[in-house]
């Protein structure tokens, strides 16, 4: 019987698998775009679910957030947590600050820690 591979991070394939990773965010609806190292995506959060994701710079985005692909896996291992890698600089964010602080807020949840834990088990 045959394994499935784990889709390599950043890949097209590990992109769209976040939305079933990630289920609820505690986040308003926003559209969020993520800039990590080369990749560029982003999703439409609406009513605290992913009901998009989109490949490539989004300049509709009410947010971004970027950090080098190092910073990203480091935060998908849960060292740092996204609020302290904000504040040393490894998580950058521009626009809606709502947005950033309401992301910040929730990366201090239980409910984080879940969906940050099934990233990290989707994540070689």
């Amino acid at each position: 019987m045959a394994v499935d591979a784990m889709p390599a991070f950043l890949t097209h394939e590990w992109i769209e698998g976040l939305p079933d990773a990630v289920g609820e965010l505690g986040v308003p609806d926003a559209v969020i775009a993520f800039e990590i190292g080369a990749a560029k995506f982003s999703w439409t959060v609406t009513g605290g679910r992913i009901v998009e994701t989109a490949h490539g710079p989004r300049a509709d985005a009410d947010v971004t957030f970027s950090a080098t692909d190092q910073d990203a896996r480091d935060l998908i291992a849960g060292d740092p947590r996204p609020d302290t890698a904000f504040m040393r600089g490894r998580l950058k964010a521009a626009g809606a600050m709502d947005v950033v602080l309401s992301m910040l807020q929730w990366s201090t949840t239980d409910d984080y820690a879940t969906v940050r834990a099934r990233v990290a088990a989707m994540t070689d």
